[in-house]
This record gives C-alpha cells, sequence and structure tokens, in this order.
C-alpha cells in the first residue's frame, strides 16, 4: 500500500502439514549428528511479516517485523515420543530490522527473538535451551571512485554480550565485530 512517502506491506500464511517420516538432525558431538525418523509429525502454525517504508528526502527509514509460530509434534501413535514437541523447533520467533540511508550512509539495527525449544526426544526440563534475544547493528558507507563502486562497513554482532546456544552445549559467540571493505568494477 502506498501512501504519500510511506509504503506498507503486510503478509499472514497459515499452515497445517501431516508429514510422515520426518527426519530431524540432533547433534551428538561436533563431528557426529544423529538422524531421528519421526513416523507421522503433525505441524501447523502461522507466519506474520509487516513492514513500512518511509522516504523523507534525504531520509529513507525502513522497519521490517517478521513474527513466526510454529507447533511441531509427533503423533505416531506406537513411538516413544507420542505427544511430544520436536527438538530444536522452537514455538514463536520474532525479528526485526530497521534501516536508515542518509545520502552515502546506510544504518542497521536488528534483533531477534528465539523461544525456549527441546534438545532432545523427551520433552523434560533439563533437555530445555533457554529462549534468548540477540541484537545487532552495522553502519556502512558507500561511495564510487572513479569506476570503483566501494562499500565500507562496520558490524557489531549479539552487542549486549548475552549467552546462549542454538545447539546444546555450543555456545555462541559473544558481543564481536567486523570490518568489511567491498570493491566492485
Amino acid at each position: 500500500i502506498f501512501y504519500k512517502n510511506y509504503f506498507f506491506s503486510t503478509e499472514l500464511s497459515l499452515y497445517h502439514n501431516d508429514v510422515k517420516d520426518k527426519i530431524v538432525a540432533i547433534p551428538r558431538n561436533v563431528f557426529l549428528w544423529s538422524m531421528l525418523n519421526y513416523g507421522m509429525v503433525e505441524i501447523y502454525g502461522m507466519d506474520v511479516k509487516c513492514g513500512v517504508r518511509a522516504d523523507f528526502k534525504p531520509f529513507v527509514l525502513s522497519l521490517k517485523l517478521n513474527y513466526s509460530y510454529q507447533h511441531a509434534e509427533d503423533v505416531e501413535e506406537t513411538s516413544l515420543s507420542y505427544g511430544q514437541i520436536l527438538p530444536y523447533m522452537p514455538k514463536n520467533l520474532l525479528s526485526a530490522i530497521f534501516t536508515m540511508d542518509y545520502k552515502n550512509f546506510n544504518l542497521g539495527l536488528t534483533g531477534m527473538f528465539v523461544d525456549s525449544r527441546y534438545s532432545l526426544q523427551e520433552n523434560t526440563e533439563q533437555n530445555i535451551l533457554k529462549s534468548y534475544a540477540d541484537c545487532g547493528a552495522n553502519i556502512s558507507y558507500n561511495q564510487m571512485f572513479k569506476k570503483l563502486n566501494c562499500k565500507f562497513t562496520l558490524d557489531v554482532k549479539n552487542i549486549f554480550n548475552v549467552q546462549y546456544e542454538v545447539v546444546r552445549a555450543y555456545p555462541m559467540m559473544g558481543r564481536n565485530f567486523s570490518l568489511k571493505a567491498e570493491i566492485n568494477f
């Protein structure tokens, strides 16, 4: 939807899947992953995407929000994990991206929330991986030098130095910085 200097977008997806022979990979150590075959799995959920872009010359602002809800359950009645939620499948995911462009500069802020999830087939308290939120920021400068398109970017990830695990027993990197130079010709 366009309105004056604004552009709005939204999208909603609802889904329900009955999956036969769903394969899920579970890490056992750094080099060995086990494959679990679930005979029958019921998955349902929704994805919501919203965005707005505003053009205020010389500034351009953009905000994108994404939310996902997913329920994935073993429904094979003869399975030992019948009625259990599948491992590494969080129910809620939320992400946000904000950008601001000003002449040759771009500022970006990102945020992500991942709900708690189970790390093994058994839905017990000791198998829960905690939920986490992660934020990042970047600033870049883009300039033409003769016939070269040059872009310089400073990126900061995990700004708040949050301790979290995407995979059990493998902590993610704390706050980290990167500096990148791109030259396209």
